[in-house]
């Protein structure tokens, strides 16, 4: 298939239209024109004609010539020539050429009317008015020459037509202005996603224009960063992917010596006497294998597909179980807790136990960044179809150039600890159709918003 241009789709079918509307419209006005200028002619010939007969001139022929420029010819019924103003000829060749013969029957035909003819006199053009006489049936012909009238035409129809070529021209130019105008911002745009397709994802279109040809470069624009953003995320999520690989194997291989060494040390521990040294120690080896193992169930949470139980249950009550359960810690670091719980919640589905899990993952967090005490406030509430569960301390706060890193697997600022909890409260909380987010200031404390639909 032959590949035309936008502009040449644009410009050619428009000169084209409009070089038909100017010829039509030239030669329509050419042809109005020299039709209304040949009945102009021909009606003041025939006023002559009547003046001539009325002042009685019509037989001095010389000064008929002299007054209006006419040739005057009269002929016999035997078309021969009585008089005329014509310098030479035979009679047979005037009454050739002035198409007498002709002119008779036509006003044999017509009732004895004038006849009007166009003839060539000589290599001249005249207007031709054959009159019939009643007395001995005789042709009053009167010529009028029409070189100068037909010069004047000429030169009209010629400069109505150099005036149709200039229109023409000039409306090629325009049109090339305006589809030059247009496709121009389209071109760059042609060249720039070709450089994109290629895998130049950095390249923007310069918008240049507040019409469609802009929202489209905005929208290309748009598209690119989009495109760039997740060429973006799936390279880190490829990454992610691996190291899931990597740490679901790593895990899966520390485990079982873990489970073995646990084991190995409670056996130990029955033979060692309550209140010897060795107990201290043999506590410390359980806290940290105990911890490993906690390390590896994060790490083995974040690699494998998470499937959850859900059922419908009361967020306030899965909130005061774990808050049970963590109390014994918050006396211990002499945090206050406030419940601010909505009593009016409906019930929803859920996991219990995998939001627990959240739960005390985002408490916990909250506690280790009031090591001096503070104040944890928890509070639900309902907003629309969304039930939001707030988590807020007093503690040290996230600097900004960590909080869009929280949600990073392995991401941490902890001395201990795989960087895994908050990516894993995060996939949890998507799976149940809901999200997690951070606001935070330093010194002044956080707060974690939990959304449930």
């Amino acid at each position: 298939m032959r590949k035309y241009s936008i502009q040449n789709k644009i410009v050619v079918p428009f000169t084209l239209l409009f070089v038909m509307v100017i010829v039509l419209s030239t030669f329509i006005t050419i042809t109005l024109f020299n039709k209304k200028y040949d009945e102009k002619i021909t009606q003041e010939t025939v006023q002559w004609l009547e003046v001539i007969f009325k002042t009685g001139y019509q037989l001095e022929i010389d000064k008929v010539k002299k007054t209006f420029g006419v040739e005057i010819v009269m002929f016999s019924k035997d078309n021969g020539v009585i008089s005329t103003t014509l310098k030479s000829g035979s009679d047979e060749q005037i009454a050739k050429s002035v198409k007498l013969q002709e002119s008779r029957r036509i006003i044999e035909r017509s009732g004895r009317k004038p006849v009007i003819m166009d003839i060539n006199f000589r290599g001249k053009p005249y207007k031709v008015i054959h009159y019939p006489l009643v007395i001995y049936d005789r042709m009053y012909t009167l010529m009028r020459g029409m070189s100068e009238i037909a010069a004047a035409k000429r030169q009209v129809t010629w400069t109505m037509i150099l005036v149709a070529v200039c229109g023409i021209i000039l409306v090629a130019l325009v049109g090339h202005f305006i589809a030059q105008n247009i496709t121009a911002p389209v071109k760059d745009l042609v060249q720039i996603t070709q450089k994109v397709a290629g895998g130049n994802l950095e390249l923007e279109g310069k918008i240049t224009t507040r019409d469609e040809i802009g929202e489209l470069t905005a929208a290309f624009n748009q598209m690119t960063r989009k495109l760039r953003q997740s060429q973006q995320e799936l390279v880190k999520a490829e990454r992610l992917a691996t190291a899931g690989r990597m740490a679901a194997a790593f895990a899966h291989d520390i485990r079982n010596p873990l489970s073995s060494i646990k084991m190995m040390v409670q056996l130990l521990r029955k033979r060692v006497q309550p209140g010897e040294e060795n107990q201290k120690y043999i506590r410390s080896i359980t806290e940290e294998i105990d911890r490993l193992n906690d390390i590896v169930k994060n790490i083995m949470d974040f690699a494998r597909p998470m499937k959850l139980n859900l059922q419908k249950d009361d967020i306030n009550y899965v909130l005061l179980e774990v808050l049970n359960f963590m109390e014994a810690k918050l006396i211990h670091h002499k945090i206050t807790l406030v419940k601010n719980l909505s009593k009016d919640l409906p019930l929803i589905m859920l996991d219990a136990d995998k939001l627990k899990q959240v739960f005390m993952n985002v408490i916990f967090n909250a506690i280790q960044s009031m090591s001096s005490g503070g104040e944890l406030t928890i509070a639900t509430k309902q907003r629309g179809s969304t039930i939001l569960v707030e988590i807020s301390d007093t503690g040290v706060g996230i600097p900004p150039e960590n909080l869009s890193r929280l949600f990073e697997p392995f991401f941490t600022t902890k001395a201990e600890g795989t960087g895994l909890g908050l990516t894993n409260a995060r996939q949890i909380l998507q799976q149940h159709g809901g999200d997690i987010e951070v606001q935070s200031k330093v010194g002044v404390g956080t707060t974690v918003i939990i959304s449930l639909p």
